[in-house]
């Protein structure tokens, strides 16, 4: 009897600081996930089978356009993964506008653990 292999989940990152990219890469991948990483909100938009990711993990602060406006886009094309928002010193109105659209926010540089809790709350642990 052949055994069924258990699907990995997929995390989507998106963070223009290659530093912290790079960090959360290894982070997610060390968990058992598997990543794929981008620096620009464009080239997620271009990007191949995102209806493949089961979390994406996005900087509100991206060149060229913000986290919330990506995942309106990536909504807008039916894709409906779940998100978590990282950023520094959220606003007040960023922190609404982010509830309002069922979008936790983890805060940089306080990653480490609340960021890998959120992702396993969500996704589950592979590890």
């Amino acid at each position: 009897m052949q055994q069924q292999r258990e699907r990995i989940p997929m995390i989507l990152v998106v963070e223009d600081d290659a530093a912290v990219r790079n960090s959360m890469k290894f982070s997610f991948e060390a968990e058992g996930y598997q990543v794929r990483a981008y620096s620009k909100a464009r080239d997620v938009l271009e990007a191949p089978d995102l209806s493949e990711i089961d979390c994406l993990v996005v900087d509100y602060n991206l060149e060229g356009m913000n986290g919330l406006e990506l995942v309106r886009l990536m909504r807008a094309r039916e894709i409906r993964a779940p998100v978590i928002m990282i950023t520094t010193f959220p606003s007040p109105d960023l922190h609404r506008n982010a509830s309002a659209v069922g979008i936790p926010i983890v805060e940089k540089p306080h990653l480490g653990n609340a960021l890998t809790d959120q992702l396993q709350s969500i996704v589950g642990r592979k590890g």
